[in-house]
């Protein structure tokens, strides 16, 4: 990719010149002409920027305007920027954070950037100023003296992207992962573009259906799409191609987010309307039949140019992943950016995804009851409606954002999502969250219960009545076919701004949010009476289990079968307000505190009919963080915060937790520009507890609440972006962690898949402006399986190569790109469903694409 180009398509990019030398060959063009202005209008940003050093405040504010910023690097030391908090249009944002320094920028049409100078010298008595032609040799001369360093990846940053609004928080550690790494690494899902984040590991994602993460050592809630939760049992995968950037925002985040899992929050920006005009189209293929097919078009409606529109496309079919096969993802993304003023702005998108997949059923379910047994697949013994699973998704969000002053703003949002779910996915929810595949009325007493491939129920019942106890085969049930509708409604309203008082600046942010979701789930459930009337001794039972695994597999697919058929619902709603005050105590001191009161419902109607109103739960939450700034290039930071999580679990008896999952964190890092600002790293010590943590588990085949327990994880994160020449960029991130599990039965035990090391490292090498290199690898530690640590799964490591050659066509920029992902072939496990599933990696895959940007 034409690397100029590439960053004028970047969010959160700023370029950086460094020391003498010549010009990288791209340069020139981008300042052919350095007389066009932007358009106001359609450049109107929301910025949120506090005073700081203006090469940090620099790589913040291109953050916030989606904008490139050129500098030469010796230009900016010792400066500080003038706050900017407002709706403004970016050349006057960049004006106004300027304006306490002696530089100024110009505004480059042909590349959308700004480019950093020096003001002229204010002229003597009788001198006249300096002309357009007298500005053009200083740019020019400034080009022959500074190499231009590309900043790719700013990984490490202070601001976050929630509900269309920019927030600065730098008592927390966020990690960024943006669009032009996306692009570099031609990432197929969400785990591809997180592995280079640390303290990331990807999850189960329920069958690998869906995206899923584990954050230092946690599971996650949700992922988020713009501060919305998509439901967590959602049946799709976030498609990079409408993705602008990840965020992730270590530890818990309740004040913004509300309940969640103490590990962090993975937050989705995707992409919107821009004053740009331009379409990128994206065709490729690659092995195990992969084709891909992709559209992003961007442009104004209006004659104004306060109307503007993009619209993305993509379709995708594999034929084979991991254990998955016949993979097919489709999305439809038209949005829309309306400013009917220069104080508010209107976002609306829809987001329509259709995903299915074949998941693999030839898998052993019995060798973990008799190895001398396997051979025998779920396929066999197990009838299925349909192979495959498919997923429609429906995602509607509506946002406004209105500045009441220049320094208060309000913003508002609503979001509907609507998914219908077809087919089975292997999981417990059939074992542990209702009695679907059992009947204690029908078993009695005593009885044993195979369960297989967590989609089959076989029981052996002991007869009593009989003189010498004998044994027959129960009623066999199935999980036959499956379908759920979910609907969930969100909302927000915020109101921030900035009030000085005394010798100190408050930033004040309140606000109020909702969610409503409703799930309706239908089961059928395949029943079979086999083997009737046979019964068997004690001595002659391991014997007849061959004449049971016999008739489970001559009938698995045959027709004589009863079906039943069940229902089952769940409705939640939760409510929450929050306050937060960031306090600038002085140059070197901020001080944040926030608070936030949640109130959640839940009602059930179970499968049996019964309904069940559970308890409401209401809580408190805190957050706390200190900022010290050392210079214009360190600062230490620290915070405290609180998460919780509903317990919905309600065994056989009808028990349930009294109290939600309660988790704190304590925190505090080191952010650096290092290098001349060549390097951005943060470093983060914590330690994260989380307590009554409730789980069900089969007891003699009896759902049975298990005895909360605790566990702790304390650790250290660290990120790094560095820029090691003109044509080389690296990232690297690396994190350890000690886990413990620190009350219940399994108390000094390793919590399931907490991975006690990971490393990554990914770099980008230009050779010229027509040919470019990347690679990276990732590494993870031993891990657990489950909490028992009876099942451990080996250390791995993953390299991924990548080349691009990028060539002129017809006055246009082709880009032809081959990535190479797994290239050692390791086959490794990521999650498992313990007595369902394993969750086994993809192996070896190669996407090859070419691409034309208009």
């Amino acid at each position: 990719m034409n690397k100029c180009h590439c960053h004028s398509l970047a969010t959160a990019v700023l370029i950086i010149a460094m020391g003498v030398g010549s010009t990288v060959g791209c340069v020139k063009p981008v300042f052919a002409d350095t007389r066009g202005t932007p358009n106001i209008v359609a450049s109107l940003r929301a910025f949120d920027l506090p005073a700081q050093s203006l090469q940090a405040g620099l790589v913040e504010f291109a953050i916030q305007s989606s904008s490139t910023i050129v500098a030469d690097q010796h230009l900016l030391k010792g400066y500080r920027t003038t706050p900017v908090l407002g709706p403004l249009p970016t050349d006057t944002a960049l004006r106004l954070l300027l304006s306490s320094t002696a530089l100024e920028f110009v505004y480059v049409a042909t590349s959308d950037a700004y480019v950093i100078t020096a003001k002229p010298p204010t002229p003597e008595a009788g001198e006249t100023t300096r002309s357009t032609d007298s500005e053009q040799a200083i740019i020019d001369e400034l080009l022959v003296t500074g190499s231009r360093y590309p900043f790719r990846y700013n990984t490490v940053t202070n601001t976050q992207l929630h509900a269309g609004v920019a927030y600065f928080d730098s008592s927390r550690f966020f990690n960024v992962l943006p669009q032009t790494l996306i692009e570099d690494i031609q990432a197929t899902s969400l785990d591809d573009i997180l592995k280079y984040a640390s303290g990331v590991l990807p999850g189960d994602g329920l069958s690998d259906t869906n995206d899923d993460a584990r954050i230092r050592g946690y599971a996650r809630q949700g992922i988020y799409v713009d501060g919305f939760r998509l439901d967590g049992r959602t049946g799709v995968r976030l498609m990079p191609v409408n993705i602008q950037q990840a965020e992730v925002v270590k530890g818990p985040a309740t004040l913004r987010y509300g309940q969640g899992e103490p590990g962090g929050v993975i937050n989705v920006v995707r992409k919107k309307p821009m004053h740009d005009t331009f379409t990128h189209l994206r065709m490729g293929g690659g092995d195990n039949g992969r084709g891909l097919f992709e559209l992003d078009t961007n442009g104004r409606l209006t004659s104004a140019d306060n109307i503007q529109y993009r619209f993305v496309a993509a379709t995708e079919k594999q034929d084979l992943s991991g254990e998955l096969s016949n993979l097919y993802q489709h999305l439809l993304a038209p949005s829309l950016s309306w400013q009917p003023s220069g104080n508010t702005r209107v976002d609306v998108g829809f987001e329509y995804q259709q995903s299915s997949q074949v998941l693999d059923r030839d898998f052993d379910v019995l060798n973990d009851y008799d190895d001398s047994r396997q051979g025998t697949t779920l396929s066999q013994v197990a009838g299925q409606s349909e192979e495959d699973f498919t997923s429609h998704s429906n995602l509607f969000s509506a946002e406004v954002s209105h500045y009441f002053s220049s320094e208060w703003r309000g913003h508002a949002r609503f979001n509907v999502q609507q998914e219908y779910r077809y087919g089975i996915r292997t999981t417990t929810d059939t074992l542990l969250n209702n009695d679907l595949l059992v009947n204690l009325d029908e078993l009695g007493d005593d009885f044993t219960l195979f369960f297989l491939g967590g989609q089959l129920a076989v029981p052996i019942v002991l007869r009593w009545d009989a003189p010498d106890w004998r044994f027959s085969l129960g009623r066999v049930r199935g999980l036959y076919d499956e379908e759920s509708q979910s609907t969930i409604t969100s909302g927000g309203l915020g109101l921030q701004g900035t009030l000085p008082w005394q010798s100190t600046t408050h930033h004040l942010s309140f606000g109020a949010d909702w969610r409503s979701q409703q799930v309706e789930q239908r089961y059928i459930i395949e029943e079979r009476d086999l083997l009737p009337g046979q019964t068997w001794t004690e001595a002659q039972t391991v014997q007849a289990l061959d004449d049971v695994i016999a008739a489970l597999t001559l009938s698995a697919n045959t027709a004589n079968h009863a079906y039943a058929d069940y229902h089952q619902e769940l409705h939640t709603q939760e409510l929450g307000l929050y306050a937060q005050d960031s306090i600038e105590l002085n140059d070197y001191w901020v001080a944040s505190m926030g608070l936030r009161y949640s109130l959640l419902t839940a009602e059930e109607v179970a499968v049996d009919g019964q309904t069940a109103t559970q308890p409401k739960y209401w809580q408190w939450s805190t957050q706390l963080g200190l900022v010290y700034r050392i210079s214009e290039r360190y600062s230490l930071f620290s915070n405290y915060n609180e998460g919780f999580r509903v317990n919905r679990v309600v065994d056989a008896s009808g028990n349930q937790p009294a109290d939600p999952e309660f988790s704190q964190q304590v925190e505090a890092g080191f952010k650096a520009l290092l290098l001349e600002g060549r390097m951005v790293a943060g470093v983060a010590v914590y330690a994260i507890e989380k307590e009554n943590i409730v789980e069900t588990k089969r007891i003699e085949g009896v759902r049975t609440i298990q005895q909360a327990y605790s566990q702790r994880v304390q650790g250290i994160d660290m990120d790094i972006s560095l820029q090691a020449s003109d044509d080389i960029n690296v990232i690297a991130a690396g994190s350890f962690m000690l886990p413990e599990i620190t009350s219940g039965e399994n108390t000094g035990l390793v919590p399931a898949l907490a991975a006690e090391q990971t490393a990554s490292l990914f770099g980008f090498y230009a050779l010229n402006e027509n040919l470019t290199f990347n690679g990276g690898f990732k590494y993870v530690s031993e891990r657990f399986a489950e909490n028992e640590n009876n099942w451990l799964y080996g250390a791995y490591t993953t390299i991924d190569l990548g080349a691009g050659l990028h060539l002129p066509l017809a006055g246009e920029t082709a880009h032809v790109t081959l990535t190479v992902k797994n290239v050692l072939d390791q086959r490794y496990n990521t999650a498992t469903v313990f007595g369902v599933r394993e969750n086994t990696s993809a192996g070896r895959t190669a996407v090859l694409s070419v691409s034309v940007d208009f």
